[in-house]
């Protein structure tokens, strides 16, 4: 774009110089006074003069239209930046809206992670407490199982003292019998020798006499 700037204003710099040359020969022609040769002058000036108008219409032409890539080159400047602007505003909008579902979803996991501990507190607090209750439910049963062995166990050594007292009552029982019927006996068999001698005294050989013990 500069370039072209450039060599445009060379060709305007030289249409004026070229301008002010045929002005120059125009005056040097007016003082000539040959008629012929003011006319050969004229013609050739003349015909710089359609030259240069030539290249004038051209150079407007190149003028107008680098007047119009210009416009064009505004246009898509301000496109660019229009496009600069609203991609900038985009990107913002973006980043805000990006920045809002992440600070949503933060508070979703802060949200989250609060709820989950408080719903493992409160199974932690949940299983403590069914572990104690289990806990002193195994005491109680423990107690229990021991007051009720405690119990048997006094029991069955009531019951074999209570046994062992019967049995030390009954044995001087037993004793006092056996010695009853030994005397029984002793006696029946003192008895039973009396009268036998008895009798042997009073057969034949014992001489009608004998000695009769009476029974005290």
């Amino acid at each position: 774009m500069e370039e072209r700037a450039k060599t445009f204003q060379r060709q305007l710099e030289k249409l004026h110089t070229s301008t002010a040359t045929t002005d120059r020969a125009v005056d040097a022609a007016a003082a000539l006074p040959d008629p012929d040769v003011l006319r050969a002058e004229l013609q050739a000036a003349l015909l710089r003069i359609a030259e240069q108008d030539t290249q004038l219409k051209k150079l407007k032409f190149e003028l107008e239209m680098e007047q119009g890539h210009v416009n064009i080159l505004r246009h898509d400047n301000q496109m660019l930046r229009q496009m600069t602007v609203d991609m900038t505003a985009l990107a913002e909008q973006e980043e805000e809206y990006i920045s809002n579902k992440l600070l949503k979803r933060i508070s979703g996991l802060k949200k989250e992670k609060g709820e989950l501990l408080l719903q493992v507190e409160q199974e932690e607090e949940y299983l403590t407490n069914t572990l104690q209750k289990k806990l002193s439910q195994l005491q109680k049963e423990k107690i229990d199982m021991e007051n009720a062995l405690e119990q048997e166990q006094e029991y069955i050594v009531n019951r074999l003292q209570k046994q062992l007292e019967q049995l030390r009552l009954q044995q001087p029982t037993v004793i006092t019998g056996g010695l009853g019927l030994s005397r029984s006996n002793s006696m029946s068999s003192v008895r039973d020798g009396e009268i036998g001698g008895v009798a042997s005294g009073a057969g034949p050989g014992s001489g009608g006499s004998g000695n009769v013990v009476s029974p005290t």
